[in-house]
C-alpha cells in the first residue's frame, strides 16, 4: 500500500473535520426545529427592576430554576423585593408592573404609547396615579445612571 503524502494527510484532516461541523449543525439545527414550547418560554427573557434602588435586569427563567436565590433579589443592593417588569418595544428601557400585573399605559422613558387607560378596565385617574408611582421608582435607575456617566 502506498504511503500517503503530506497533502493527502491534510486533505484528509480537513474533510474529516468538515464532516464534524456539518455534523454539529445538522443536530443543533434539528433542536431548533424541533424545540419544546417548555424549552421556549424556559428561555424567554425575564426583566426585573428592583423597588428598593431602582436598578433593572434580565435574565431567564431557566437560570432563575437553576438558581432560586436569585428570584425577586437585586445584584446591586441585596434586597429581596425585585418585581417584574417589562421592556419597551420601543426603546428597550425597563419599565415596573404596576398593580396587579398592569403596565403603564405609556413607557415611562420615551413615551411610547402601549394601550389606552380605558382599555384595561380601571379609571384613567387610578392608571395616571399608577404610572406616577412607576416614574418614582424607575428615577433612582436614571439618576444612578447618570452619575456613572460622570
Amino acid at each position: 500500500m502506498p504511503e500517503l503524502t503530506r497533502d493527502q494527510l491534510r486533505k484528509g484532516a480537513l474533510g474529516a473535520l468538515a464532516v464534524v461541523f456539518l455534523s454539529v449543525a445538522a443536530v443543533n439545527t434539528w433542536r431548533a426545529l424541533h424545540r419544546s414550547p417548555v424549552d421556549a418560554e424556559l428561555d424567554a427573557r425575564v426583566d426585573y427592576i428592583c423597588t428598593v434602588c431602582g436598578r433593572s435586569w434580565s435574565t431567564t427563567m431557566r437560570a432563575t430554576l437553576h438558581n432560586p436565590d436569585l428570584l425577586g433579589k437585586c445584584p446591586d443592593c441585596n434586597a429581596l423585593t425585585a418585581t417584574r417588569a417589562l421592556s419597551c418595544p420601543n426603546c428597550g428601557k425597563i419599565i415596573p408592573r404596576l398593580g396587579h400585573g398592569t403596565y403603564p399605559p405609556s413607557c415611562l422613558h420615551c413615551g411610547e404609547r402601549f394601550y389606552e387607560p380605558e382599555e384595561c378596565g380601571m379609571d384613567v385617574a387610578s392608571i395616571l396615579q399608577l404610572q406616577a408611582d412607576a416614574e418614582a421608582l424607575v428615577r433612582p435607575a436614571d439618576a444612578s445612571s447618570e452619575k456613572k456617566g460622570s
